[in-house]
């Protein structure tokens, strides 16, 4: 329970880090800035409940963490996941929109948060290639 507490203060420092500088970039430069209405690359556009898809999602997500144990092993790509998506939820219903302020021109722009996202995809991605990996040597 000790180890828990210490991931969910890392996760809510994330998160608090992630709407700090989305403020910053949201009032000081809002010429950088593009309120994302849909959800990733606008997708959404066209679903009004996507919020509500993403309360779903975590949950599903906390059941899974919950009954595996491979999943608990390995708790800071949930942590990143988490963050990014409670981070993007917060704006979402606070603003009607997530705060965009990355943008490289040569992809739809994004944030902070996403990229805890994905981080955390690929690193339970590659935490299972290796699982297998190994589980192929036996």
């Amino acid at each position: 329970m000790q180890k828990a507490v210490k991931y969910i203060f890392a996760g809510l420092g994330l998160v608090f880090i992630d709407q700090l500088v989305k403020l910053y970039f949201f009032y000081a430069q809002n010429h950088l800035v593009s309120l994302n209405g849909g959800g990733a690359f606008s997708l959404a556009d066209q679903f009004s409940y996507y919020q509500y898809v993403v309360i779903v999602l975590l949950i599903i997500l906390s059941i899974l963490i919950y009954r595996s144990q491979e999943l608990q092993k390995h708790p800071w790509p949930i942590v990143l996941i988490y963050a990014g998506a409670v981070s993007d939820l917060i704006d979402r219903i606070r603003l009607g929109g997530v705060i965009d302020f990355i943008n490289l021109k040569i992809w739809p722009s994004f944030n902070l948060a996403d990229v805890m996202i994905v981080v955390g995809f690929i690193w339970l991605f590659f935490v299972g290639f290796a699982r297998s990996k190994e589980s192929n040597r036996d």
